[in-house]
């Protein structure tokens, strides 16, 4: 027998916990009445930032947004009868498209689609901001976002990081990672 977790049905998409986000200046109000400064991906430069901490970490967040071995499987870069997981397999972000691991569904938000339902919630929000804060001190640019849905056009070559596997290599990718280990609390 075999466990199933996440694809229960080969015609359904997979569960995850998704982790939306906003950040806004003080003195500037959010909305269409108030706009947020605005730097090369659309977005704030400390949001855009961030964003580049949260891409540059990805390897090291799955140890923790995908802490057991079934969670891969919602990665695995594959789609289901549906047509679609819905599930990042890459290390990218992009507009309103369910298939990045970070989607900016407008000018003002972020959604980590990394994460599933199997993640300790507060190591979660922990690491996201630890990764998102590391962006911002070190300045990191998430580079161009990307158009392509890459579960029907997936990226070859230098165009795009897959995202880890398995757990062995999401755990490999952490021990690795000596900045995020750091700023989580760790002694090395």
């Amino acid at each position: 027998m075999q466990a199933k977790l996440y694809f229960p049905l080969e015609d359904c998409a997979a569960a995850a916990a998704l982790i939306p986000g906003a950040r806004f200046e003080a003195g500037i109000a959010p909305g269409p009445s108030g706009r947020q400064p605005q730097g090369p991906s659309g977005l704030s430069p400390l949001t855009h930032h961030f964003l580049g901490g949260l891409l540059e970490h990805a390897p090291t967040h799955c140890a923790l947004t995908n802490p057991i071995a079934n969670s891969y499987e919602r990665l695995a870069r594959r789609t289901t009868s549906s047509g679609a997981s819905w599930s990042p397999g890459w290390i990218s972000y992009g507009d309103n498209n369910r298939t990045h691991m970070v989607r900016l569904p407008d000018s003002q938000r972020l959604e980590l689609r990394l994460p599933d339902g199997a993640a300790n919630p507060y190591l979660l929000q922990a690491a996201v901001l630890a990764a998102g804060l590391d962006g911002n001190e070190r300045q990191l640019d998430p580079g161009p976002r990307s158009e392509r849905n890459t579960e029907a056009d997936p990226p070859v070559g230098s165009e795009g990081r897959a995202l880890p596997s398995s757990l062995e290599e999401a755990l490999a990718a952490f021990e690795a990672d000596g900045r995020l280990r750091k700023a989580l609390g760790g002694c090395r």
